[in-house]
């Protein structure tokens, strides 16, 4: 009932809701509202949570964010009101434990799945694209569902204000949640499965953790010692340790049509399954000469006997392989297809970890030796597919440690060329067709910039855009920004019209001034990273925080902060205003024209030769080909 972050010796749980899997739906409440069964304290409504999770008997508990925020804050709130939250099969209470990643929450006897825990790991191995890890962006995200949206410090007011609402946003998060969570169960049971883990703790495992628990099997089926746990003083000399990583060529600023994008298949585990790159084989003196895969490095592998990092990956690889060849026969979206397809995406999660845990200060199998082998060789082929596609009389306009971008005239050249490299290849390294694409725009580094960064854009055959690296993917920028910026690649690469374009943000930057604006498209969110005594240097979403914190709203380490830059004469850091305060129209237009709009969208303006000046003023017409 505080603005702001809840606090669990102060704020009481005022609404609960449950769904499961046989459809039942519940909303506990402590105001009477419309669908909700209504309790006159929140000791009896916890109570009745408690009933209900005893007569249902779920084997899976589901939470959003449950280990760090639901289940302590609903224990704590026990603990005031002397009631006890057991969940347990047991008769147990929920288990909490602090650790330095948050703590978890368990229950005796049922698995508590933390749907979020699942989606960040996700979301940091680019197998869920979304800018925000909120409930609504990964159901929409994930499965393409909208749910109501309420922003957390509105809670309060919408409380007062529209309890119904907040009632069935509260009843939809649950559903998300459950819906969300039984999209990913099978993938995170199949981890278990091949890292011998409970549901529970595959869930919470790292990448490293994962190849550690596989590496530990595969060597305990052949009869391997296991190594032991490096000691803290051995971590931090390996932390010490550093090396060069994979090779890329910045790309050849433009816009160009008919891109092919090749792409080694899994790159770095069928290079250690090629070259037998092993900790234990790794510049052994008695291996002869003639027997040795040597790295571009300098350091050298016994091709007998196999090791137990290429013999396991090895395995990994080539059940995926089988698994997806058995894709291909299934129907989409049958319960046999789901499954199959788990497993294959475990697989690949497992397979893609294991050169990241060799590098790992922590890993029982750690080799500086064997990564820097790894990514020699990387860089080495990598370079090679570039110069033979050159004399091939492609046009390389990037290249990205493990995928190289061209332009092509012929298809049936391309896969000329891919037959050509793969005959090349040792082992079972393959370079593969990513894609045809019809258009592609690659921008140009910006000034004051070291090397150029991954900025690119990606017209598919079915008027898909893949956008790499731009604002439109970043959060703490204006949702103006990201629009404008998404629609000006819309209009340069699906219609091919860069004057069109160029029209477009012309009548925004005019729109902008004449207050034609949502007030959703001038939020800026940044999170709040540390108490905000301990910022030297006031942004303005720390001017934003403390004056919330003025209004009596709670603020701390991991607030998002959500801001509208308004008029006035002091710095910009000043004018900060949050956007549960903003009125009218009072935002600076000049602003979000300066500092949003065109930033946003002058790379790929200034990559296609127009200047700054000509987003403000008329231009001489041009087309595309203009810029081929």
């Amino acid at each position: 009932t505080s603005r702001g972050a809840p606090n669990p010796l102060t704020d009481p749980i005022i609404l609960v809701s449950y769904v499961d899997s046989q459809g039942f739906r519940k909303i506990l409440s402590l105001k009477e509202v419309e669908g909700a069964e209504f309790f006159n304290s929140e000791r009896e409504l916890l109570h009745a949570l408690t009933d209900i999770i005893k007569e249902r008997d779920p084997d899976i508990i589901y939470t959003y964010n449950g280990d760090r925020f639901d289940l302590p804050y609903m224990k704590e709130r026990a603990k005031v009101l002397g009631i006890k939250l057991d969940w347990g099969r047991d008769g147990s209470e929920i288990i909490i434990r602090r650790t330095g990643v948050g703590g978890t929450a368990a229950i005796r006897g049922r698995a508590h799945i933390d749907v979020y825990r699942m989606v960040e790991y996700l979301s940091s191995i680019g197998a869920i694209r979304t800018d925000h890890l909120d409930p609504e962006s990964v159901y929409r995200a994930l499965l393409g569902k909208e749910k109501i949206e309420i922003e957390k410090m509105e809670i309060p007011e919408m409380w007062e204000k529209d309890p119904h609402l907040l009632a069935q946003y509260n009843l939809q998060d649950s559903l998300a949640c459950f819906e969300i969570g039984e999209e990913l169960l099978d993938l995170f049971r199949e981890i278990g499965s091949y890292t011998l883990s409970e549901l529970y703790e595959a869930v919470r495992l790292s990448a490293s953790q994962m190849v550690e628990k596989r590496l530990i099997i595969e060597a305990k089926k052949e009869g391997r010692a296991v190594p032991r746990r490096p000691k803290e003083k051995e971590v931090l000399r390996r932390m010490r340790e550093t090396y060069a990583g994979g090779y890329v060529k910045e790309p050849v600023p433009g816009l160009y049509e008919n891109i092919a994008v090749l792409d080694f298949r899994s790159l770095y585990p069928t290079i250690i399954i090629s070259h037998n790159v092993d900790p234990e084989l790794v510049d052994k003196p008695l291996c002869p000469q003639d027997e040795r895969y040597v790295s571009p490095s300098g350091h050298f592998f016994c091709k007998q006997p196999k090791g137990l990092l290429p013999a396991a990956l090895d395995r990994i690889l080539q059940e995926r392989f089988e698994l997806k060849k058995k894709l291909k026969e299934l129907e989409r979206g049958t319960r046999e297809y789901k499954k199959v397809y788990a497993q294959q995406q475990a697989l690949k999660i497992l397979a893609n970890a294991t050169y990241g845990y060799l590098a790992f200060p922590r890993a029982r199998w750690y080799s500086k030796e064997c990564a820097e082998a790894i990514t020699s060789w990387a860089r080495g082929y990598i370079r090679m597919v570039m110069e033979e596609a050159a004399e091939w009389g492609f046009k390389v306009i990037y290249g990205d440690t493990d995928s190289v971008f061209i332009v092509y005239r012929d298809e049936a050249e391309v896969h000329k060329f891919l037959d050509h490299i793969n005959n090349k290849l040792p082992g079972i390294m393959e370079l593969e067709l990513e894609d045809f694409y019809v258009r592609g725009l690659f921008i140009k580094k910006r000034k004051g910039e070291r090397a150029a960064k991954k900025k690119y854009a990606l017209l598919d055959r079915k008027g898909r855009l893949k956008i790499v690296g731009m604002e439109y993917v970043r959060r703490d920028w204006s949702g103006l920004a990201r629009k404008v910026q998404q629609r000006v690649l819309e209009i340069i690469l699906k219609e091919g019209n860069v004057q069109g374009a160029l029209d477009y943000v012309r009548k925004v930057i005019d729109d902008v001034r004449k207050g034609n604006v949502s007030t959703e498209d001038l939020v800026i969110y940044t999170e709040i990273q540390k108490e905000l005594h301990e910022y030297e240097q006031k942004g303005p979403h720390v001017t934003a925080a403390l004056l919330l914190k003025r209004k009596g709203y709670s603020v701390g380490p991991g607030t998002l902060i959500g801001y509208i830059i308004v008029e006035g004469s002091g710095p910009i850091s000043e004018r900060a205003v949050p956007r549960e305060f903003f009125e009218g129209k009072n935002y600076d237009p000049e602003y979000y024209i300066e500092h949003q709009v065109i930033p946003a969208v002058l790379p790929i303006f200034e990559t296609l030769g127009f200047s700054e000046k000509d987003l403000r003023k008329g231009a001489a017409q041009r087309t595309l080909f203009d810029f081929a």
